[in-house]
Order: structure tokens, then C-alpha cells, then sequence
């Protein structure tokens, strides 16, 4: 078992949000890192599960990005404009919806989670770190117009080792 008693991992990852209104298509967090989401430097691991809990308790739609770079994508909270350059920089890996009809309202918090069973799911997504990383990289595109506490959203990932 490559990882403790386990092949599987759960990372949870808090971004950094800022505090002013969003808007329709902004950058909520630029990349974050998602440490350890590979075993060895330049591994591989699937992403199987992913959960978003929303402390601030609305339901908020956002698409999930996934990168093997360190390599910023924008600015928090201002329209997403992503170059193809930047973009192959990046090493885009792939991208999770987070639907409004995806997200459980459980009063003042709300829960994301993939539904795996449906034919808009990217899951599973391989997962490759950089040569020289164990590391990768996440950022969000919010829908809608939403304000945040700094800390409102936790993001789980389901990592498989093999």
C-alpha cells in the first residue's frame, strides 16, 4: 500500500477568499495548492471524489480547475481571462462542475459533491505532478454573484494511490 494503511487519501484544502462580491465568471481563488496528491516526485495519483462545504450556507455554483504548475491563472474576484500561453503553462489537467443542482442546503452550511453517476462528471481525473513535485495546483470559477468570509469554503479531494 503506497500510502499508510491505505490506498486512498483525503486532502482537505481551505483557499484563500476574498471579501468583496463576486460576480458571474470571476476567479474565486487563484491556484491553491493541493499538497502531497501524488506519491514521489512526478506521480500520478486519480482524483475520485471531490466535496466543497460552504460555511457561508448558499448554494454556489463554480467549476473546479485542476493544474500541475504553480502558475497563476488571474486575480481573485475579477473576471477570468486565461490565455492559451497561460493556459500551456499551467498544465491543465482538467476541470470539475460544482452545479447548483449538485449542492445540498443544510441551513447556515451548504455541501458539494460530485455526483458520479451522471454523464456530466469528470471523474475520475488523473493526476500528474510536475517532475520535480508531489504537489498540484486547483483554482474556481465562480457562477453567480456570491460574498465570502475568508475560510467559508473547505474543498475535500479523494485521492487514489496506486
Amino acid at each position: 500500500m503506497p500510502y499508510g494503511k491505505s490506498n486512498f487519501k483525503v486532502i482537505q484544502v481551505t483557499p484563500t477568499l476574498d471579501t468583496s462580491e463576486y460576480i458571474d465568471g470571476d476567479i474565486l481563488f487563484d491556484r491553491t495548492e493541493i499538497t502531497d496528491a501524488v506519491i514521489g516526485l512526478g506521480g500520478c495519483s486519480k482524483l475520485v471524489s471531490v466535496a466543497v462545504t460552504n460555511k457561508q450556507g448558499d448554494i454556489t455554483p463554480m467549476t473546479i480547475f485542476f493544474q500541475q504548475a504553480d502558475r497563476s491563472m488571474g486575480t481573485a474576484n475579477a473576471a477570468m481571462d486565461v490565455t492559451a500561453g497561460t493556459l500551456g503553462h499551467a498544465k491543465m489537467l482538467g476541470y470539475v462542475e460544482a452545479p447548483t443542482d449538485s449542492w445540498v442546503d443544510m441551513g447556515s452550511t451548504c455541501l458539494f459533491s460530485v455526483k458520479t453517476d451522471e454523464n456530466v462528471s469528470s471523474l475520475p481525473l488523473m493526476l500528474q505532478s510536475k517532475d520535480d513535485s508531489t504537489s498540484l495546483y486547483f483554482w474556481a470559477r465562480v457562477s453567480g454573484t456570491e460574498t465570502f468570509a475568508d475560510g467559508d469554503l473547505t474543498f475535500v479531494f479523494g485521492v487514489e494511490y496506486k
